[in-house]
């Protein structure tokens, strides 16, 4: 497993235009927007023309996480990602290459581990890099810092990151999750970014729609198929990591519906592992020519 994603890493790292097109966009973006906003402070705009009372550097490290997901141009950059990793063997014609040499669920899985660090690295650098230009901008535009940089809130914040970031992380893993099947069943680099971000927005979109159907059938059960939902239980497992808080779904006729968080994250897991094995599934039974 570790030779396969080392050869995997290394073949994906060479490919930088797919690598920062899709993924390193995100720092690269992140770094472009500050020396943006900097260069404009430098030429004497100051923090009451920008509406700026405070900078808040610990929402803008967790907000980092969240740019790619709950939006089309996300999904498109991720689905496109995957899509190079998955589909672009076969555009290429290279599976003929790889399969004889590898159990192919172990090459799938390895393909979709290295996606997912290389995912990691690269939020975690946004963050990063979002974090540290709040501090400097706060610094350059004599504004506060909120909160403030102390033991305690840095503590806080720790205590908070480690809980809202795995969640992140999670529903970026889903809309890898999507990008990866739709390339290995339609083999099409197009279709696979098309398909991935298609899923992914359908599946956002799933609460609103569920809700007001419920609104207009009156069948408060029609919010059970929300609670099955991967969208839901992210949202509501970062509510719970924020606010101590599960996320209830209130029917028309004031019903209230939850999740815990095991259940929650039951069902993230499940809906994680059974894409990947719907994607190995089709990808075993077909014939690499």
């Amino acid at each position: 497993m570790l030779d396969t994603m080392r050869a995997e890493w290394q073949k994906t790292s060479q490919n930088r235009w797919a690598t920062g097109l899709a993924i390193w966009v995100f720092p690269a973006g992140a770094l472009g927007m500050f020396t943006f906003i900097l260069l404009i402070v430098i030429l004497g705009v100051d923090a009451g023309r920008m509406q700026l009372n405070d900078v808040r550097w610990t929402d803008q490290m967790i907000m980092a996480w969240q740019v790619a997901t709950g939006n089309i141009f996300g999904y498109l950059l991720l689905s496109a990602f995957a899509a190079t990793i998955f589909a672009g063997e076969s555009a290429w014609n290279t599976w003929k290459n790889l399969v004889p040499r590898r159990s192919r669920s172990l090459l799938i899985l390895a393909k979709f581990a290295v996606a997912a660090v290389f995912v990691l690295i690269a939020f975690g650098l946004t963050s990063l890099i979002a974090g540290v230009a709040s501090l400097i901008l706060a610094a350059v535009m004599g504004v506060p810092v909120v909160p403030a940089l102390d033991g305690e809130s840095i503590r806080a914040f720790v205590a908070l990151y480690v809980r809202v970031v795995p969640v992140s992380f999670l529903a970026l893993m889903m809309t890898l999750a999507y990008a990866t099947i739709a390339s290995v069943l339609t083999r099409s680099l197009v279709f696979g970014v098309i398909g991935g971000a298609g899923i992914a927005t359908l599946e956002f979109g799933s609460g609103p729609l569920l809700s007001l159907l419920n609104h207009f059938t009156q069948a408060s059960g029609v919010l059970r198929i929300q609670q099955v939902m991967p969208s839901y239980n992210l949202a509501n497992l970062r509510a719970l990591a924020i606010d101590g808080a599960a996320l209830p779904i209130t029917a028309v006729d004031g019903t209230p519906f939850v999740n815990s968080g095991a259940t929650s994250l039951l069902v993230v897991g499940l809906w994680l592992v059974g894409l990947l094995s719907i994607t190995i599934l089709i990808f075993n039974r077909r014939d690499i020519a």
